[in-house]
Parts: structure tokens; C-alpha cells; sequence
């Protein structure tokens, strides 16, 4: 969860509002949440806690938790109301047959308290269901996405370290399904009866520390590439990313941190356009003010087609490389 000024809003983009959309049918149709009081930790702008609850005969109520909220108090008709605080023992009081929490885990300092704290919260509930998601980071050392690992991120999860911290806390893994073509990891859990202790804690079978190791001893290669790279192309080129989200921040800092090369980032969100990244400064543009050519580096390869139409539509003629295949591509 963030503090109240920050930004952190994806569905401006089609395609991250059609992601959420399956999911949240997914929890309903699949899962069975229906007819369910619901609390979404960490609900930024409210936008699935709204998908929960969009479609009356479902039946589900709903409070969203965060103190970044903005936004009316209630509703969907009086069956959703936002609490502009932070989810803690002070409202362990409201009842709950099922906690959301996408994207939060990562952010908090001490993840297994947090995990406790909605534990206790949910009493001898044990019929109540817990919804997880968060990057994967087996999948971020995998593809050597450096840019992936943000400052804001306390920590990361492999599903093996998550279903640790589950049951640490005193919930069961039901079910970890991948999600966001493999970028993200979804974990169903519910309460159990006892928290296990240390000692009980699963071990990784895959070994992370192997990939971790592996990742560690390239990474400044990976980014020494792609920095010869595109400080080359912009000789003869503007050079834009697309996307002013953790990971174009994150690497428009790393490769090009006195903002000499990459002419500027381009976003979705009318309210980051105008504005300027933190520590590098590179300036937020609209699609729109593009240049009629240039180079734009797709930060997260999801958004291709939704980012090829977008530039279709305004007849220029940009070139598009990903993130993940810069150097063969533009060599």
C-alpha cells in the first residue's frame, strides 16, 4: 500500500482493465465467490473491488482498504464502502468470507506479520478464503528483467516461499496458479487451525538460490548491453519507453540515469503526462506527442498489440522493439 499522493493506477490501459476483468470473473465463476462480504486489502482506486461487486445477483458486499484511496465512500449502491487507512487490528471487528490482497504482499516490510494480522482478523472463519497475488520471482530471474526488482518492493516471492509464509501465518495452500502470461503467481489459500513454526517451513525444491546466484553474476552485464546499445541508437534516433510504471522507471534509471539518451517516457495515465520520473527525470509523455518517427522500447511485452494499435491510429511510424530482446533486435 501506498501513501496517499501516489499513483498507482493501470487501468488506463485496455489490456490491464480486460486482465483484471478475468480475474475477477475467474474468483466469481471458478471460485464461488458469491454472496460473499468481501475485503480488499489494498484496493487502490477500487477498480476490482468494483468487478467483485459489479453485477448485483452475485450478492457480494464489500470494504477496500488503502490510504491512497480516492474516491466516493460507497458505491455499487451502498454494497462497497473505502476505508482511507491501513488494514490493521483495529478493524479485526469486520467479518469477511473472503480477503483480496493483489500486489500488496511485496510492499510491506514484515510480510508474515501482515499475513497474521489478516489471520487474526479472520477468527475461527475457517470456511473464509484468501486471494494473493504478486510478481513471481522466479519468472523476473528467469528472463533476467532487472528492472523488475524495484525499490518499493520489500521482498519477493517464488510460489514456494509464498505458500511458506501462508502457512507460517496459519493459512493452507489450496491452489497457485500463474497469471499475467506467468509474470504474476495467484494463491488461493484458507485458515488453518494452528500456525506452524519455524522448523515447518517448506523448502524450495527448485532451488532459488541457484537462479538468484545465476541472475546476480550477469547483471551488470545485462545492463552494460543494453546501455551501449541504445546510447548507439540514439545517434541517429529518438528513443522513448513505453510505460512510467515501476519498470520503466526502474530502468530508465539504471541505463540511462543523467537522462541523456532515451528522449522520454510515454504513459497512458493522463495524470503522470507532463510530469517527470523520479531520479533520472525523463519527462512523461502522452501517446499523442510522440514524434512522427522514432524508436519506443515496450517495457512489458503483455501490451504489444494494445501499444501497436495506438500508434497505428495516429499514422506514425515508430519502430518497436521489447525490452527483453533490445540487443538483437536493434544489432
Amino acid at each position: 500500500m501506498y501513501g496517499n499522493t501516489y499513483d498507482n493506477r493501470q487501468h488506463f490501459s485496455e489490456y490491464f482493465h480486460q486482465y483484471m476483468k478475468k480475474i475477477s470473473e475467474f474468483l466469481i465463476q471458478k471460485k464461488g465467490v458469491t454472496n460473499s462480504r468481501i475485503i480488499e486489502v489494498g484496493c487502490g482506486d477500487g477498480t476490482f473491488l468494483r468487478l467483485l461487486l459489479d453485477d448485483e445477483r452475485n450478492r457480494n458486499t464489500g470494504i477496500g482498504f488503502d490510504p491512497s484511496y480516492r474516491g466516493p465512500e460507497t458505491d455499487c449502491n451502498g454494497r462497497v464502502r473505502f476505508i482511507i487507512d491501513y488494514y490493521d487490528q483495529k478493524y479485526a471487528d469486520l467479518c469477511a468470507d473472503v480477503v483480496v490482497s493483489r500486489h500488496v504482499i511485496e510492499h510491506i516490510a514484515d510480510p508474515v506479520k501482515f499475513l497474521i494480522r489478516i489471520r487474526d482478523s479472520l477468527g475461527k472463519q475457517e470456511d473464509s478464503t484468501i486471494f494473493l497475488e504478486t510478481p513471481d520471482v522466479k519468472w523476473i530471474l528467469k528472463n533476467n528483467t532487472f528492472w523488475d526488482f524495484c525499490y518499493e518492493h520489500c521482498s519477493y516471492f517464488s510460489p514456494e516461499s509464498l505458500s511458506s509464509a501462508l502457512k507460517f501465518a496459519g493459512f493452507r495452500s489450496v491452489e497457485l496458479i500463474k497469471t499475467f502470461s506467468g509474470q504474476y503467481m495467484l494463491s488461493v489459500a484458507k485458515p488453518s487451525e494452528k500456525k506452524s513454526d519455524n522448523e515447518s517451513r517448506d523448502q524450495s525444491k527448485n532451488k532459488i538460490s541457484d537462479f538468484a546466484e545465476k541472475y546476480a553474476q550477469h547483471e551488470q552485464d545485462f545492463v552494460e548491453k543494453d546501455r551501449s546499445v541504445l546510447k548507439n541508437l540514439s545517434r541517429t534516433d529518438n528513443i522513448f519507453l513505453w510505460g512510467a510504471g515501476a519498470k520503466g522507471v526502474m530502468y530508465a534509471n539504471m541505463i540511462d540515469p543523467n537522462s541523456k539518451f532515451i528522449s522520454g517516457i510515454v504513459d497512458v495515465n493522463p495524470d503522470k503526462q507532463g510530469g517527470f520520473i523520479p531520479g533520472s527525470g525523463h519527462k512523461v509523455i502522452s501517446p499523442n506527442d510522440l514524434p512522427q518517427s522514432g524508436s519506443v522500447i515496450i517495457m512489458n511485452e503483455n501490451y504489444t498489440e494494445e501499444i501497436k494499435k495506438q500508434i497505428s491510429s495516429h499514422r506514425k511510424e515508430i519502430r518497436l522493439y521489447s525490452v527483453h530482446r533490445i540487443a538483437e533486435q536493434i544489432t
